[in-house]
């Protein structure tokens, strides 16, 4: 994903970091923290079963 910023200096999405860094010199990449992800979607699911049990 990219931000509106980005968005506007021509990155696109599918870009490689090269051809994204040439569009937009000062990018900061956030690399993902998919144990983060999986914790908070976790979490997530278990509280959309105590309204539901189909989730």
């Amino acid at each position: 994903a990219k931000s509106i910023p980005a968005k506007k200096s021509g990155v696109k999405t599918g870009q490689s970091l090269m051809e994204a860094r040439l569009a937009c010199p000062n990018l900061k990449i956030i690399h993902p923290r998919y144990d983060v992800y999986v914790k908070a979607s976790k979490g997530l699911r278990e509280f959309l079963k105590t309204y539901t049990p189909e989730v």
